[in-house]
């Protein structure tokens, strides 16, 4: 329109629209850019920046417009923990998690060594999963473990929007062996 406009962006408090809050260069976690056609960029999106925003133009002339928008942001698949060590005794279960955020459906598969772990693979190996609210769990169970069993196992989460690996350390401890072959060397009347 002329004059020229001027344009105001506010974001909604809270999920719903409603009421709304002046967006500012730092609003939490949202670093947003201003231009003088009105747009607005956002410099590091994350789940934070997901809301109804209201764009408001206005001039001298008339009441002015404005419009409610909704931004969704996805969220790739992620793990926060990256690595981590797993340590059992040998004949013991082994319980190896790894919890995955991003948006659903998620899906998380296991490796060993390159090769993809599953129940038909070993039948010791159990897979459990479940759907969480900010992602999604999976646990592989190891019913007595054996030393063979220790190594890098790696978790790996995928979505529409993204992959991410977790690797975990599985260690599993025994007694030490009896010693073998011992010889006696040399003999003197105090020692051996």
């Amino acid at each position: 329109g002329y004059p020229l406009p001027t344009i105001h962006w506010k974001k909604a408090v809270g999920e719903h629209p409603g009421e709304y809050k002046d967006i500012h260069y730092d609003y939490g976690s949202v670093n947003v850019n201003y231009y003088s056609n009105g747009s607005l960029e956002f410099q590091h999106i994350n789940k934070d920046s997901e809301g109804h925003y209201l764009c408001e133009a206005k001039n001298e002339i008339g009441t002015g417009v404005s419009k409610v928008i909704f931004l969704k942001v996805n969220a790739p698949a992620h793990f926060i923990q990256k690595s981590k060590q797993v340590q059992v005794e040998k004949g013991d279960q082994a319980h190896l998690q790894c919890t995955a955020q991003g948006d659903n459906p998620l899906e998380i598969i296991w490796k060993s060594g390159g090769q993809r772990l599953s129940e038909d693979l070993d039948a010791r190996y159990s897979i459990r999963e479940q759907v969480l609210d900010d992602g999604f769990m999976s646990e592989l169970g190891i019913a007595q473990a054996y030393r063979h069993d220790t190594g890098l196992l790696t978790c790996i989460a995928s979505n529409a929007y993204g992959q991410d690996e977790m690797t975990i350390q599985l260690i599993v401890q025994e007694v030490p062996e009896m010693p073998k072959n011992i010889r006696v060397n040399d003999q003197q009347s105090r020692s051996l």
